[in-house]
């Protein structure tokens, strides 16, 4: 009898375990899926490209603080040259590169 109750308490134990494990796994991917990433920034790229090639053409200068290369200032190109502001702006840190005049990039990539 003993021998009995100490088998079904660790299969229980286990079964627990499991599903713990489980459910940490299933959080962990969904969180993974809406993690802004640097291909997540990728997907901007063209459209801020664009706001910026026209941006340029219309004011001899990037929308930035000193008009060079550096961080984007958004209102310059929202809504003008840009619908709305990159969502995941805060995560990919868009800048206009200093390396290719320019070019968009992500900050940590220029």
């Amino acid at each position: 009898m003993k021998a009995r109750y100490i088998f079904f308490t660790t299969i229980a134990i286990y079964l627990i375990i499991v599903v713990i494990a489980a459910i940490f796994v299933i959080t962990e991917e969904t969180e993974t899926e809406t993690t802004p990433t640097v291909s997540n920034c990728e997907q901007d790229e063209n459209d801020i490209q664009t706001a910026l090639d026209a941006y340029y053409d219309d004011h001899t200068g990037w929308p930035t603080a000193n008009g060079q290369s550096g961080d984007i200032i958004w209102d310059e190109l929202v809504p003008e040259y840009m619908a709305e502001m990159p969502l995941i702006d805060s995560q990919c840190d868009w800048q206009v590169s200093s390396y290719l005049e320019g070019q968009v990039c992500v900050a940590h990539t220029c």
